[in-house]
């Protein structure tokens, strides 16, 4: 608040006001004849702070100062306590701040800055570490297919699990010493029936006949 230096007269914006404590204390160094808009999006927080007793000139806004359409050029500045950092979009939400900026106009904040530069947040955590249970891991989706055990729809295969290559071959050797392949088709779409005949003729080796 020093370093936005408030005087007389002045018409100041209050973004993330809350209960009002700033806003209420900006108003009383721009007295006489100053105003102050304090601003918040939560509505609690506002009938809290419309509820204390507050000099003159002071006006209460529920609103998103990212995308609230103030007026343009109508505040000399903006002060904020810990309210700039929630921005989706800080872009925006500064560009439309200037905008309600005076030429001239100052604007003065406090927030976090990062973690590593905070040593006052994270050294009890370092401290208590390992006391606590590791937090918990966040799920990795898993990706469904089809069942290994079933063919792709569609294919003429049956729904029953597979026989290896080896157990089918020599099954169909016991049937019969020889097997008629069916007509010419799309390899993904052979029958289960036909596999083993139609792989071996594929790989080169000649067409058995009927007996």
């Amino acid at each position: 608040m020093a370093a936005l230096a408030p005087s007389a007269g002045e018409r100041l914006l209050d973004i993330g006001c809350g209960a009002g404590e700033t806003t209420i204390e900006l108003a009383e160094r721009v007295q006489p004849g100053g105003a102050v808009v304090g601003l918040d999006i939560s509505r609690p927080l506002l009938e809290a702070a419309r509820a204390r007793a507050a000099p003159s000139g002071v006006e209460f806004i529920e609103a998103d100062a990212q995308t609230h359409a103030f007026p343009p050029g109508s505040f000399d500045g903006v002060f904020s306590r810990f309210g700039v950092m929630f921005f989706a979009d800080p872009v925006a939400a500064f560009t439309n701040i200037r905008r309600a900026l005076k030429s001239g106009g100052r604007l003065a904040f406090v927030c976090w800055r990062a973690a590593a530069e905070n040593p006052v947040m994270t050294t009890p955590m370092a401290a208590a570490a390992h006391l606590l249970p590791p937090l918990p891991r966040k799920p990795i989706p898993r990706r469904r297919g089809p069942s290994p055990s079933r063919t792709p729809s569609g294919c003429g295969a049956s729904s029953t699990p597979r026989a290896s290559p080896m157990s089918r071959s020599r099954r169909t050797t016991r049937r019969s010493a020889a097997t008629t392949c069916p007509p010419p088709r799309k390899w993904a779409c052979a029958s289960a029936r036909w596999a083993p005949c139609c792989a071996r003729t594929r790989s080169g080796a000649p067409r058995s006949s009927t007996p």
